[in-house]
């Protein structure tokens, strides 16, 4: 009996489907330990937070419920709250603001480093009468300088444009309010641009176009220290084994995911189908903590997808 020869395109297939469901594999035990941790780390957190949160109602003037509820209990005690956090918070923060970001100059500059070879070399030059040497070593550290002041109007636009002033405030901020401030960089990030030119069309005249050019660029970002969570078995951020962040996303920040390299595209429309997890990995302490500032807690969470990033 004459048997077939398997045919190419089935085998390619199956061996696509078994490398599709090892990297599922792989993704879920690796998802399943980011949980575990996250887990872990919030609940490890929780007595710290406890004390952010006495921070922020003692910046925003508030008793914390026991002593309001003694208040309104006894009728001949004030209920008045002599905010003196506050004003201290906010001078700190300015001086703090004014010291690091002068308003009239930069608080950082780029120099070329002067190399100890180049110099041994001019002087051995100088002082054999190579006038040739001596020029070319001259040249060299112009380009230098040049190439430093470039790269000094570069990193100056770029901070320009990730706003690295206001964040770096935001951080600030956080700083005198809970002491401890996080900033996020660089990180690179996608820019769409338009971009138009001037060209001839068939008659000869002069017509403007529209391009649309991609690029990618370096930011910084402010990270909320509710949502950071270092290795909390490291004494010192370098001994950190690992550091996990918290996004809080809407669908369409999400759904903007799939445009982005290195995301697993189906997994992220599976997500948009099912909808965001009711229950949030947070304590509750997102929902006190803007009820404390004043806004509306409820439904915060609710419509957001929770995201952590390892």
């Amino acid at each position: 009996m004459e048997q077939m020869a398997p045919d190419h395109d089935s085998i390619e297939h199956e061996q696509a489907e078994q490398a599709e469901l090892e990297r599922i594999e792989r993704v879920q035990i690796f998802a399943s330990r980011i949980c575990k941790l996250a887990n872990e780390e919030v609940s490890k957190r929780s007595p710290l937070e406890t004390r952010w949160l006495a921070d922020l109602r003692q910046y925003e003037g508030q008793y914390d419920a026991q002593t309001q509820a003694a208040i309104a209990d006894d009728p001949t005690r004030s209920g008045v709250f002599a905010n003196l956090t506050r004003r201290s918070v906010n001078a700190a923060e300015a001086r703090i603001v004014d010291m690091l970001f002068p308003t009239d100059d930069k608080n950082w500059g780029i120099e070329s480093t002067p190399v100890p070879e180049l110099s041994h070399v001019r002087k051995q030059a100088e002082m054999a009468g190579d006038e040739q040497t001596t020029n070319e070593v001259d040249s060299m550290v112009e380009t230098a300088k040049t190439a430093a002041k470039n790269m000094e109007r570069e990193i100056d636009d770029q901070l320009g444009e990730a706003d690295y002033n206001g964040i770096a405030r935001d951080v600030i901020h956080d700083c005198t309010l809970y002491g401890t401030g996080i900033i996020k960089g660089a990180v690179v990030v996608g820019r769409t641009n338009k971009v138009w030119h001037q060209q001839q069309d068939q008659d000869g005249s002069n017509v403007s176009v529209l391009e649309i050019v991609e690029s990618h660029a370096p930011t910084v970002q402010h990270v909320s220290i509710w949502n950071y969570f270092p290795d909390s078995s490291a004494t010192r951020i370098e001994d950190c084994d690992y550091e996990l962040e918290r996004h809080y996303m809407t669908r369409k920040q999400l759904s903007e995911l799939m445009k982005a390299p290195g995301f697993f595209h189906s997994e992220i429309a599976t997500l948009l189908k099912e909808g965001p997890a009711r229950k949030q990995n947070d304590n509750g302490r997102m929902s006190q903590m803007r009820a404390i500032s004043g806004l509306d807690s409820i439904g915060t969470l609710e419509n957001r997808y929770e995201l952590w990033e390892y």
